[in-house]
């Protein structure tokens, strides 16, 4: 039995830019972080013929053809796995799908990791990533980018840049531990409830960024050159300055169509009366989590957004990517 862990993500800036139809005419720049939170497969071979499937639902099929998941038929697919015997995939995750924090390109990367295991082949992290941002992207048609894939693989706070024929560079914020403990201490999640799903936020982007949108292309030059900002900020400790420079990069980003309704603006409008000094929704937009940076009066912003519905999650960031956790 093989099981992998991989780390949900919560994004810094310069998201949206990670997509084709942008970076291959200006090129990518964006900063994500790993957090404790993940999905974990475990994959095995069963005795009898066949392939058992359990996430949300249970599948049980005859052929790879047959599987209903769509990453998992097609990480099959891909890698042309072959088996006597029948194959048995069960996977787990921390938080509800469509929530924002990257859950299906974890999915991916996590059982790439996971069938590699079991063929007793191990690839490289960027490799990894890239083949999970192949499946995804290319073979499945998704309106997504590379930064769910790449900082599941990855782990840690790291950047991310990718020229426009798509190669991508990544490398670790440069940041003291200082700044880091400041980060995790004063950034404060919150699950709105809203499940939604990315593909259709970003479908919206892709086809505004495919026939060169004026205003989308404005919009997404702004959010890049902010993310550049946020970097060099945080690279100095200046994490108040991170904390501004969240909300500009939140009303830069909801300028943009199903980012966000009259009840996320509220939200958003509570927590900066109560301490917030920026925050962001996490992933496309449209639901899911909210984090806000607060670096005073915490538990006053905590009572408000709780009496507002909204569920405070606590959490670490995680600095070890995908990860083997059993090979036996």
């Amino acid at each position: 039995m093989i099981i992998t862990r991989t780390p949900l993500r919560m994004p810094i800036a310069g998201g949206g830019t990670d997509l084709p139809d942008f970076y291959e005419k200006y090129g990518s720049f964006f900063i994500s972080a790993a957090i404790d939170y993940y999905v974990y497969l475990a994959v095995k071979y069963r005795p009898i013929k066949g392939i058992r499937l359990a996430y949300s639902q249970i599948e049980e099929v005859k052929k790879i053809s047959e599987i209903k998941h769509r990453s998992a038929r097609a990480v099959l697919e891909y890698l042309k796995v072959e088996f006597k015997r029948g194959l048995e995939i069960v996977s787990i995750g921390d938080l509800p799908a469509g929530s924002g924090m990257g859950s299906s390109g974890s999915y991916t990367v996590g059982l790439l990791n996971a069938i590699f295991r079991l063929k007793k082949t191990t690839v490289p992290v960027n490799i990894l990533a890239e083949e999970a941002c192949h499946i995804n992207m290319d073979l499945l048609k998704e309106p997504s980018g590379k930064q769910d894939e790449y900082i599941a693989a990855y782990g840690g706070i790291m950047c991310f840049e990718i020229n426009k024929k798509g190669e991508v560079k990544a490398y670790p914020l440069k940041i003291n531990y200082a700044t880091v403990s400041a980060l995790q201490n004063n950034l404060l999640m919150f699950y709105t409830g809203i499940s939604r799903s990315a593909s259709q936020v970003l479908a919206k982007q892709k086809e505004a960024t495919m026939r060169e949108d004026p205003k989308m292309m404005s919009n997404l030059k702004k959010i890049q050159e902010i993310a550049y900002k946020i970097k060099e900020e945080l690279e100095k400790g200046n994490v108040t300055e991170f904390g501004k420079l969240l909300d500009k990069h939140w009303r830069v980003k909801r300028e943009r169509e199903a980012i966000t309704s009259p009840q996320i603006d509220k939200w958003y409008h509570v927590a900066m009366k109560n301490g917030a000094l920026g925050g962001k929704i996490m992933g496309a937009g449209g639901g899911g989590f909210f984090a806000f940076y607060c670096e005073e009066k915490q538990e006053r912003l905590r009572k408000a957004l709780i009496k507002e519905g909204l569920e405070e999650v606590k959490f670490h960031f995680d600095f070890e990517g995908s990860k083997l956790l059993v090979n036996i």
